[in-house]
């Protein structure tokens, strides 16, 4: 009864709106996944997927231009009006050009809107670029971005922070729009990441927007996640490789493994449709396993992430994403000189420690993002998302090579809500504005105050407000 209650009220909802879908091709005929698919004046898009289709349902009817864009290829437009009720079938061919299109990107002012309109600096990493590089975690798809530099686990946009080893991080990562750094160090989690169902990775450089406040001033690094596709989709991806055995004899000397090949390698395995007109999700598992090529440098990962949409009526959405992570890694700290590079060094860091050169622990993690959009029309939209990233990290003994328990590690939580809204003012002027809360809470053996203290809670809130005209000359 109550289905049928329900059905009935969205029944004159859906009557008032229709669909937009087709295929985008290249001049020779390939289709074309990733390209950027907007409705001009409005903040409704999409992107197609590996086969080159795209899906835009429950769009209010009425006149629509079409914008087609992608890197390398010539920006087309389409004029349509759609009634109520109709699906239109609207192909593109595009056309290659060595000019920059107008690419899509929704980082630097919170909201979708042209790269060439964008106030800052910010470069785009595609999916295909993952794929052909064999990208397999966060930092090895930015080495390839101008301007930023990786070493280690740090990452620095444009000469913006030091080396800290991955702690305190000036660089904010967003993960469909919802920041995600570790509790307890305020670091980058670049497994806890799902690269195999990522759409695009957005990079701001520099502290060029005010929109995230001072936990962004080396830029923003935003992941943005697979849309639903229009057909089911199955995927299992496999890796391989080794590393050779070690030249130099003098290191040889100090390590037998050296002497032989070390094997890494793993599996990613995905799915992703739509189960109604209403409903979608996807679900990525992906499993590492890395010998090393450093004595005590090894490790061991399973990850697994799902999201799941649903969209009522039209105009609101509901999205959840939600992962978690188990790890084991010896971490390899320092070498033990020049002529024993493979072994780790032996330098007590305080007083009542063992001295050591590594950091071996097993690290899980999870991770809970729900957010809402209510999109009430073309110039005006709201959002609300919440998160929770938690971490549990239990050293592993030297001796016998168990876990200890979480008591002696570290046992850490962040957690926050942010509103935002996004209003076309006029032609030319958008208003983005909303308020922030976040909050973590720390009870960690490795960080410990002068009084003894393991916990650490800190509050904060922020509001946040930018005003956006063009300026015609």
């Amino acid at each position: 009864m109550l289905a049928l209650l329900l059905l009935g009220l969205a029944a004159p909802g859906m009557a008032q709106t229709g669909t937009l879908r087709g295929t985008v091709r290249s001049a020779d005929g390939e289709v074309l996944p990733g390209v950027n698919i907007v409705l001009a004046g409005t903040p409704r898009g999409t992107a197609t997927d590996l086969t080159g289709r795209y899906l835009l349902p429950n769009l209010p009817a009425g006149a629509y231009t079409l914008v087609a864009s992608a890197v390398g290829f010539r920006r087309a437009e389409r004029s349509v009006r759609l009634a109520p009720g109709d699906t239109l079938t609207v192909d593109f061919t595009l056309e290659a050009t060595v000019l920059q299109s107008g690419e899509v990107v929704v980082t630097a002012a919170r909201r979708a809107q042209l790269a060439q309109s964008s106030p800052v600096s910010l470069s785009v990493v595609t999916p295909r670029e993952l794929e052909y590089r064999n990208v397999v975690a966060l930092d090895e798809a930015l080495r390839y971005v101008p301007g930023v530099q990786i070493q280690e686990n740090q990452v620095t946009i444009r000469g913006t922070s030091g080396f800290a080893y991955n702690t305190g991080s000036r660089v904010l990562l967003l993960l469909d729009g919802a920041p995600l750094l570790s509790p307890d160090a305020d670091g980058l989690p670049f497994d806890t990441l799902p690269l195999a169902q990522v759409e695009r990775i957005e990079v701001l450089k520099g502290p060029g927007s005010a929109l995230y406040g001072s936990g962004a001033l080396g830029g923003v690094i935003h992941v943005i996640t697979r849309a639903f596709p229009e057909r089911p989709e199955t995927s299992i991806r496999l890796f391989g490789g080794v590393y050779e055995p070690v030249r130099y004899a003098v290191w040889r000397a100090g390590w037998e493994g050296a002497r032989h090949p070390r094997p890494f390698g793993g599996a990613t395995a995905t799915h992703a449709r739509r189960l109604n007109e209403r409903l979608g999700l996807w679900v990525s598992l992906t499993y590492r396993n890395d010998a090393g090529y450093l004595h005590f440098g090894k490790t061991r990962l399973v990850q697994g992430f799902t999201r799941i949409g649903w969209q009522p009526r039209p105009g609101l959405r509901l999205t959840v994403l939600a992962g978690a992570l188990s790890r084991q890694r010896d971490n390899f700290l320092f070498w033990n000189g020049g002529r024993d590079a493979l072994n780790p060094g032996n330098i007590a860091f305080a007083a009542g420690t063992s001295p050591a050169g590594t950091n071996d622990a097993l690290n899980n993690q999870i991770s809970l993002l729900p957010s809402f959009t209510h999109v009430v029309s073309n110039r005006f939209f709201y959002q609300v998302r919440a998160r929770l990233y938690g971490v549990a990290i239990r050293p592993i003994d030297d001796v016998t090579g168990q876990p200890r328990p979480v008591t002696e590690g570290t046992l850490g939580f962040r957690y926050g809500i942010e509103g935002q809204i996004n209003w076309q003012v006029y032609p030319g002027h958008h208003l983005t504005a909303g308020a922030a809360y976040d909050a973590n809470a720390t009870r960690s053996s490795f960080y410990v105050t002068g009084d003894g203290d393991q916990l650490g809670h800190q509050p904060e809130g922020a509001v946040f407000a930018q005003w956006e005209a063009d300026l015609h000359p």
